[in-house]
């Protein structure tokens, strides 16, 4: 996952000129004016949605880590034999690797994917993160990365 998270921000950096290895809430906003549907055109078959959906996933993921205080939740040994022999098998491992935030799920992948799939201007990445960061700071539960 780390390594395609790396090829996704060397590619923004490649797109915008952007450095966003910061994993601020604000670099959301770079990706979604890479995710349109030239971006969208470009990726040749399913692999290479797949690679985009895991990288851009996994940085949305440490973005909920490093600013609300998530946790990436991995899959059981269960569920990812279950996600190997799935015959869609991203679609499979969506379901078990999530971000916890306090005592709801966060479904980074599937919304990596969805925002690739219909692009930014339908469903953004960045208006995914900020309705959970406001949810949070409501409620009062916010952690900063330092907590």
């Amino acid at each position: 996952m780390r390594r395609a998270e790396g090829e996704a921000i060397e590619a923004i950096r490649t797109m915008t000129g952007v450095d966003i290895s910061d994993h601020k809430a604000e670099d959301l906003q770079v990706i979604d004016s890479v995710l349109d549907a030239d971006f969208r055109t470009t990726l040749q078959g399913r692999h290479e949605v797949e690679s985009a959906s895991l990288g851009f996933g996994y940085f949305l993921a440490e973005v909920f880590v490093r600013n609300l205080g998530g946790r990436l939740h991995y899959p059981t040994w269960l569920q990812a034999v279950r996600a190997l022999l799935s015959r869609d098998r991203s679609r499979a491992a969506e379901r078990y690797c999530y971000i916890v935030l306090g005592d709801e799920k966060i479904f980074v992948f599937r919304a990596a994917r969805e925002s690739i799939e219909k692009t930014a201007d339908m469903f953004s990445l960045y208006e995914f993160y900020q309705r959970y960061a406001h949810r949070n700071a409501a409620d009062g539960t916010q952690h900063s990365r330092t907590e």
